[in-house]
């Protein structure tokens, strides 16, 4: 284990990305999506890879995880994704508990 995580984001989705060191202000953003948020926390070619990560963080967050497939330029990507969560805080606790283990996680608004 290199402790490298392969991250990519498809174009269509890169509007509903929010930045790694992206906070979002409970404030500002008080209304989720009605299917709330998830958190993103890479995406690989190899589905082993994916199934290493998804047990990876959720055993450190204890949060639900999942791998959802996407195929980008005739290649299948396997997303791991944890949520939906539906309060800014629960993503933001999440969030930073995946960054104390290392673990880069980008905030998506859909499930697919």
């Amino acid at each position: 284990d290199s402790g490298t995580v392969e991250t990519f984001t498809p174009p269509a989705e890169q509007h509903a990305v929010a930045s790694a060191t992206e906070t979002i202000d409970s404030k500002k953003n008080a209304s989720l999506p009605a299917d709330g948020l998830y958190l993103q926390v890479g995406a690989f070619a190899n589905p082993d890879a994916a199934e290493l990560l998804k047990e990876k963080v959720g055993g450190l967050t204890g949060a639900k995880s999942f791998i959802s497939s996407v195929v980008v330029n005739q290649q299948t990507l396997y997303r791991v994704r944890l949520g939906p969560y539906t309060k800014i805080d629960e993503v933001n606790k999440v969030r930073a508990e995946l960054a104390k283990a290392g673990v880069e996680a980008n905030i998506v608004k859909n499930k697919d």
